[in-house]
């Protein structure tokens, strides 16, 4: 229930502050945050600019691959140019 995705350090700075838009709170590299009844990991691994995301926790009637894509889709949008 992880996956990994390459990450600039900017795009990294975007994605903190888009995400804070979204009334999620993530602060420095790793640490954990709950949206929607889900419980998400983050590290960013500034030396390779990887983001490794990990779905610790979600609703039974979630699919994993479903959290995991919609993860995903908000990462490369944010990255691409912003969610606000």
């Amino acid at each position: 229930m992880a996956f990994s995705i390459a990450v600039s350090p900017s795009q990294y700075d975007r994605l903190v502050k888009d995400c804070g838009t979204q009334g999620i709170q993530i602060t420095g590299d790793q640490g954990q945050f709950n949206s929607h009844g889900c419980t998400i990991a983050y590290n960013y691994d500034q030396a390779r600019h990887v983001l490794h995301l990990s779905v610790l926790s979600k609703p039974w009637l979630y699919p994993t691959e479903a959290v995991e894509a919609r993860l995903h889709d908000l990462v490369q949008t944010s990255i691409a140019g912003g969610l606000t």
